[in-house]
């Protein structure tokens, strides 16, 4: 009964992306999110790479692979992003604490303490470095 829920519900994401491409292409990304709440993480990303293309959506898509534990392409997505994007101190922020966790999906948990580190000196208050400092290190 799931399943047959998960197929048509997948179907059903790709033809209003469809629809949408021509109506209201920036509304595929609702339908991205909409996915990933469902966990259906390879269609959310199906789903924003037929989106168009945005600063906001590189980021989108970039949470969207931490969620789905795909570490490496996470860490090269960032670096991808930080090559194009304008260098803002929110911008570096954001994408040291993705790396971060990337490299602490993977197992690198030194590098991963030692960007989280960084970002404290910086932004002690950004997302929840304090936090996640606290658990690597006692973890």
């Amino acid at each position: 009964e799931a399943q047959k829920f998960i197929s048509e519900l997948k179907s059903v994401l790709f033809l209003l992306s469809d629809k949408l491409q021509t109506d209201a292409p920036e509304q595929i990304y609702n339908l991205a999110v909409l996915a990933m709440q469902f966990e259906l993480y390879d269609v959310s990303l199906d789903l924003i790479d037929s989106a168009p293309r945005t600063m906001a959506g590189e980021w989108l898509k970039a949470e969207m692979l931490y969620e789905s534990g795909r570490y490496l392409e996470l860490l090269k997505h960032i670096e991808n992003i930080e090559n194009q994007m304008v260098q803002t101190a929110e911008a570096t922020y954001g994408a040291i604490y993705l790396k971060a966790q990337g490299y602490f999906g993977l197992g690198q948990k030194e590098i991963a303490i030692r960007l989280l580190e960084s970002l404290s000196d910086k932004a002690p208050n950004y997302r929840s470095t304090q936090a996640l400092l606290h658990e690597w290190k006692t973890s």
